[in-house]
């Protein structure tokens, strides 16, 4: 089979980037689209336009491909690496994670057996024709490039867990945590952008990087007869903004270890209720459309702050790929009336991880909601020293690992809480697999 990996001179940088319409058509309207927060209407149409954008890169040798979709969760599209001749390994799939936009399921969760399973095939099918494209077109555009990466501070994220005291029905109250505000909780501000330019210093593609959910639009708003609007978010009018600053260029927004990380501004407020302690979510408007352009606007602020020190200086590769499955031993947790009880026998906890590199940049892909501390953790064991790390990226047929919360986080018991390791068994593995990823892609 014919592939796109000797197109170019071999050891020379060459980058080529696209981005393709993936919003549902208009007769498809209302619908959840698989997505439990669509509220009971579904969707009654697009807020933001939804799209999937890719990046190729290539050392003349191999080829790659880097896809960041406006969905909640990527889809699985098994057909895609024969279809462009490049291996899995080489091909980072990724969602935004926004929540008002279309779900897939994972591998390894039972099929939707409901009225809308098959319009959710009619679209995933959409998906795949609308992701090929994109990559048959970032492809077909790679040229000569340089690559630079530069790491600033981006402030519009803050760790979530937050500490409740509830009064219980005998009168005392136990601590628990919740989805909220921890001012003195973890938080990584590190904004990590990477760009490629043509020859002649014109920016080809902008990728950035930032630990934080993508969730400014709390409420799909009401602009379509009382339903919801689906939207990429904040993230997909920061990566718009971004190719209005530099057009012909292609902008890619990608979620680090933001598990326990909200964005400053959300259409929803966690609190607790005055009387029992106990939190409560309440809608702060009704729209919050607004809340997502003016984070778009704080956050392309920050983007351009790092892209002022960065300076495009790498004109060859190489180009590689490796996946591996970080495997620990967990007891899951045993639940009664939704009270933790106990933790049943030690059962395989499955996390996919993948590396691309390009150059001297590892960009490790991790299948599942990491919680910020380990992403730190990642990032200073990693054997690159420039090290994006690269969350909801959906790594062939292997499951989605879900919230991956740190030593803290088990101990606590925070949002995402399902199973518990030995004390840094957790950091270990992932450290481990990392770099044995690492080992696999350098000469």
């Amino acid at each position: 089979m014919s592939t796109r990996d000797d197109r170019t001179v071999e050891g020379a940088l060459r980058c080529g980037a696209a981005a393709v319409g993936i919003s549902p058509p208009d007769d498809a309207f209302p619908s959840s689209f698989g997505n439990p927060f669509s509220g009971p209407g579904g969707f009654g149409g697009v807020l933001h336009p939804l799209r999937v954008s890719a990046i190729a890169v290539s050392d003349g040798r191999n080829a790659s491909l880097i896809l960041s979709h406006d969905l909640t969760t990527p889809p699985f599209l098994p057909e895609l690496a024969d279809r462009v001749g490049i291996p899995e390994e080489r091909i980072l799939m990724l969602g935004t994670h926004t929540h008002v936009a279309p779900m897939f399921p994972f591998f390894g969760q039972p099929p939707r057996e409901d009225a809308e399973s098959e319009r959710m095939e009619a679209y995933r099918r959409l998906v795949a024709a609308r992701t090929l494209s994109a990559s048959e077109q970032a492809l077909d555009r790679l040229r000569p490039a340089r690559m630079g990466y530069a790491t600033g501070t981006s402030r519009i994220a803050r760790n979530r867990n937050q500490t409740y005291e509830v009064r219980q029905e005998d009168g005392t109250y136990e601590t628990q945590v919740g989805l909220g505000v921890d001012p003195d909780g973890p938080t990584d501000p590190t904004l990590a952008v990477l760009r490629f330019d043509a020859e002649d210093g014109v920016p080809i593609a902008f990728l950035a990087n930032y630990a934080v959910h993508n969730i400014a639009i709390g409420k799909a708003g009401t602009r379509f007869g009382g339903l919801g609007g689906m939207s990429g978010d904040f993230a997909a009018l920061t990566a718009q903004r971004l190719e209005e600053r530099f057009p012909g260029s292609v902008a890619l927004w990608t979620s680090g270890a933001a598990g326990d990380q909200n964005p400053i501004l959300t259409g929803f407020c966690f609190r607790a209720d005055p009387d029992t302690g106990a939190p409560v979510v309440v809608p702060t408007v009704d729209d919050s459309t607004g809340l997502a352009e003016n984070l778009a606007a704080i956050h392309l602020h920050d983007i351009l702050c790092v892209n002022r020190s960065l300076r495009t200086d790498r004109m060859t590769g190489p180009v590689a790929g490796s996946a591996r499955t970080a495997v620990l031993a967990a007891e899951p947790v045993l639940r009664e009336g939704g009270r933790i009880v106990g933790y049943g026998p030690a059962a395989p906890w499955k996390i996919p991880m993948q590396i691309l590199r390009i150059g001297d940049v590892a960009l490790l892909g991790i299948s599942g909601e990491l919680f910020s501390r380990l992403g730190s953790d990642l990032k200073r064991a990693s054997l690159f020293e420039r090290t994006l790390l690269l969350t909801h990226n959906r790594i062939g047929q292997g499951p989605f690992a879900g919230y991956i919360l740190d030593d803290d986080g088990m101990e606590r018991m925070a949002h995402g809480f399902r199973q518990r390791t030995r004390p840094g068994e957790i950091s270990e593995r992932l450290i481990e697999t990392m770099n044995a990823l690492a080992v696999d892609v350098l000469p």
